[in-house]
């Protein structure tokens, strides 16, 4: 599921990036609606996603819309994506998780996209950029799946380095269609002001950690006397 993700992946993220430098060299103002994007995307993330970790991926519109095409059986057949039953190709539950993913790709572009073109317009280093970071997420997945639980600052970090791109995008939307008199943020303080975000976060996250993992810990060593008793 993986490897489908992430080819699928490259292939939609490609197809919004061009889109998105088609866009914003011909149209500069869209990047005041880029921007605004990515500050209701931190106003979001801030307040805890809307309640996105508790959806059930089987009611999502993509896997409905699936359905509607193409019956789906609700037992595996092992790594297939399809079967014959009755002299009919039916879906099996593997279809509907990649169409899921890929519908999950296509919502994050909305605001990835933004994020990048905030940096540059070069559509080469815009998409080569991308690749490699879902390349390398395809192999970070389940060390970073784990490590999300221990750094819980890490999405207030993320919050504002969204907020932070959004206001650089309207200060450059700015600077290029109202005044030249707007300053600009250089892209060497971006990646300094991000790289220091995810710092702090890491490190308060290790220095503050939730109350649940310190309590884990104390439950332990309060058990370990009744257990000597017995």
């Amino acid at each position: 599921m993986l490897f489908f993700g992430v080819l699928g992946a490259l292939l939609f993220r490609g197809i919004f990036l061009a889109a998105g430098v088609a866009v914003v060299t011909r149209f500069t103002a869209v990047l005041f609606l880029f921007g605004a994007v990515l500050v209701w995307s931190a106003f979001k993330l801030l307040r805890g996603g809307g309640g996105e970790d508790n959806m059930d991926p089987g009611k999502s519109l993509s896997v409905r819309l699936l359905r509607k095409l193409v019956p789906i059986t609700d037992e595996y057949h092992g790594t297939r994506f399809v079967i014959r039953e009755a002299g009919r190709r039916i879906g099996t539950p593997l279809l509907a998780v990649v169409a899921a993913i890929e519908a999950a790709d296509i919502i994050f572009a909305v605001d990835s996209v933004p994020a990048v073109l905030a940096v540059t317009d070069n559509a080469f280093i815009v998409y080569s950029s991308n690749a490699f970071a879902i390349l390398g997420l395809r192999a970070l997945y389940f060390l970073l799946s784990g490590m999300l639980d221990r750094f819980h600052h890490l999405g207030k970090a993320l919050a504002f380095i969204l907020a932070f791109i959004g206001a650089k995008l309207f200060l450059q939307a700015g600077h290029e269609t109202i005044s030249t008199s707007i300053p600009r943020i250089p892209s060497l303080l971006s990646l300094a002001v991000i790289l220091a975000a995810l710092t702090v976060a890491v490190v308060v996250s290790m220095r503050r950690p939730r109350q649940t993992d310190q309590a884990a810990p104390a439950s332990c060593d309060a058990r370990a006397p009744d257990s000597v008793d017995r």
